[in-house]
């Protein structure tokens, strides 16, 4: 059946307009998926790496305000191994869940670990009253991705 007042190739036409404007749309559907699901994986590797090194520079790394002067800092701010950011070393990497839940410590990430979290605690070459304090997150199944990189200085202040 014809729609009235149209020849049979115009019909012809517009139909295969529309077919092509509807894969066309079905393509930037596909697309607009792999761009939020990406964005949502580096929405939650930001908000970790974000958050461990709040954490780190949280932690006490001071001078004693009692008059000795003395250094006080909290066994937190410990020196981690030269690799830790490479590799994964106790005390220095934890895994999260899909929604950035902390699930697990250590070198062997748990079977439903989803996000990677390494960080690194450094003295500043020549400066021994400051650390550099690095964090990287990515995904456990592309450590070597660092996708968020994170880095700080923490000065010693008086308590």
């Amino acid at each position: 059946m014809l729609v009235k007042g149209f020849s049979l190739v115009e019909v012809l036409v517009a139909m295969a307009l529309v077919a092509t404007c509807a894969a066309g749309l079905a393509d930037l559907f596909v697309l607009s998926s792999r761009v939020t699901s990406a964005s949502r994986v580096e929405t939650v590797e930001t908000m970790a790496a974000l958050g461990k090194m709040a954490e780190l520079r949280s932690l006490t790394w001071a001078y004693d305000a009692g008059g000795t002067g003395a250094p006080v800092s909290d066994p937190g701010l410990s020196i981690s191994p030269a690799s830790s950011l490479a590799v994964s070393a106790d005390g220095f990497a934890d895994y999260l869940d899909a929604g950035g839940a902390v699930i697990g410590h250590g070198i062997r990430p748990p079977a439903q670990g989803v996000y990677l979290r390494r960080w690194s605690i450094q003295p500043l070459p020549n400066d021994g009253s400051a650390l550099v304090l690095q964090v990287v997150a990515t995904r456990v199944t592309l450590p070597q991705s660092r996708d968020v990189h994170l880095i700080s200085i923490l000065a010693r202040t008086s308590q």
